[in-house]
């Protein structure tokens, strides 16, 4: 994986939602690499991981 999604990030970004990034940015590279079927596959996943994250995150 690149480093590039680091430069799309805002100065005042720091906050909870850095944890969520990485799958997010994972799906956004999918986007613009292969094909819509497997984007969407893609953003489908990632926000599914998102969600369970939240959801640990609301339990601990």
């Amino acid at each position: 994986m690149r480093h590039g999604g680091v430069a799309h990030r805002g100065v005042g970004a720091r906050s909870s939602t850095d944890v969520v990034e990485p799958p997010l940015r994972v799906s956004i590279v999918g986007v613009t690499t292969v094909g819509t079927e497997e984007a969407e596959c893609a953003v489908i996943l990632a926000v599914t991981l998102v969600g369970w994250f939240e959801i640990g995150h609301i339990r601990q």
